[in-house]
């Protein structure tokens, strides 16, 4: 559960600042391109300026007017084959080019640009892909091209520096994320530990009581025989008997942790395993009033942990009995992806346990493997359900890297726990 909340905090303080600093760098990397299509605009105007001045007459690059100083200062930020001018006759034919020619040597493309420029209703087009500028005098009209892929590698260093940026920023932020969250979720922590301690220490102190009152209640019975009160006795010591154990099996679980990896797995026949934990409740069914219907395959191996696997089944078919409705059946299937024939490949097996009864609402089956949790509105429990069983299977099959799963729909309750099958 720590470790569940220490990823969700990571995650919220990591996504939110990498979010900011993204749409930073989005609004600066627009701000900057736009900035420099202003700037290819400027040196257009300036270039067409200076081109069509009387001074110059078409004479291009020998202009030295003083009044296009300021002017020329700004095309000297461009490099001569980075400008080019296209010279039209009235009639719009191509009479001479200057400039860019390696990157206008496409006649067919030159011509297009030429006629989109001449049919254009403005006199400026997409500086995306080429920049212009048309004007005219006596003499004709005149095209000044500048080349996009020069005048925007500025923009594209820029972007490249803010892409590396970003990344280094994001790796800073991941350290600093998991940082935070160890911080944050620390108290949570060393409460839940406390929480844990106080349960294991307080099952360990109950249980040589109880045993002693078990014991001492067998001893008053052989001596002045059953009567209700001492009935009553046993019963609630069995009952707080069976709280213990279910309190000090959950303590191990957590200190267990994930210690389950370095067991060793056994092989075993899962179909052999589920049959002894079944046939016994067949009795128990019976008391209740319900039937139990096993669809097992003949053979089913299996590399893993019998001990944990007929707990898990044990619980789940304690539990399924115990919510049927009367005179309904309890299905138990084990199943696999394709017909088993000796090894099926590691390929993954499901125990499924069906009962008919109340259906859980949704709001209760996200909680349905909570510690303590019932869902009185929805399930009805005998004296001596503790709200721990579902919570021990789950704990089982998170050490294992087993799926344990709940659906409830119609009247219908089914637990199914996946795992994997022999390799």
């Amino acid at each position: 559960m720590i470790s569940t909340l220490r990823k969700s905090v990571f995650r919220s303080i990591f996504f939110s600042a990498a979010g900011v600093l993204f749409v930073i760098i989005i609004a600066l990397n627009g701000l900057n391109l736009i900035q420099t299509a202003e700037k290819a605009d400027r040196i257009l105007d300036s270039a067409a300026e200076v081109m069509y001045s009387p001074a110059n007459a078409y004479g291009i690059g020998k202009n030295r007017d003083n009044r296009h100083r300021g002017k020329s200062e700004l095309l000297r930020s461009v490099s001569a084959d980075e400008l080019g001018f296209i010279q039209l006759d009235a009639e719009g034919n191509m009479t001479s080019i200057t400039g860019v020619s390696e990157f206008w040597n496409d006649e067919s493309r030159l011509t297009e640009l030429i006629s989109y420029v001449l049919s254009a209703d403005e006199t400026r087009g997409s500086w995306m892909n080429w920049m212009y500028r048309l004007g005219e005098n006596s003499q004709g009209k005149l095209l000044v091209v500048l080349n996009p892929s020069s005048i925007y590698s500025e923009a594209r260093e820029y972007m490249l520096t803010s892409i590396l940026g970003f990344l280094a920023a994001c790796g800073l932020f991941a350290l600093l994320a998991n940082s935070l969250a160890k911080r944050i979720t620390a108290p949570v922590e060393k409460s839940m530990q406390a929480q844990k301690r106080f349960i294991a220490d307080a099952s360990h102190e109950l249980k040589t009581p109880l045993t002693v009152i078990d014991a001492n209640a067998a001893v008053l019975e052989k001596s002045i025989g059953k009567n209700k009160w001492l009935g009553y006795i046993q019963t609630e010591s069995q009952r707080m008997s069976g709280l213990v154990t279910a309190l000090l099996k959950l303590s191990e679980l957590d200190e267990a942790g994930n210690a389950a990896e370095k067991q060793q797995a056994s092989r075993f026949d899962a179909v052999e395993s589920i049959m002894e934990i079944a046939l016994p409740f067949e009795s128990v069914a019976f008391e209740h009033g319900v039937s139990l219907n096993l669809e097992l395959p003949d053979m089913m191996p299996v590399s893993g942990y019998p001990e944990d696997l007929g707990q898990i089944a044990k619980i789940l078919l304690d539990n399924a009995i115990k919510h049927a409705e009367e005179n309904s059946e309890v299905q138990v299937s084990l199943t696999a992806p394709q017909p088993l024939k000796g090894k099926n490949g590691g390929m993954p097996i499901t125990l499924s346990v069906t009962n008919r009864g109340d259906t859980i609402p949704p709001e209760a089956l996200q909680h349905i493997f909570d510690r303590f949790y019932k869902a009185d509105a929805s399930r009805k429990y005998s004296g001596n359900s503790y709200g721990l069983g579902l919570a021990i299977a789950k704990g089982i099959a998170d050490q294992h890297r087993w799926l344990i799963q709940v659906e409830s729909q119609d009247r219908q309750t089914t637990f199914s726990l996946t795992f994997p099958a022999a390799k």
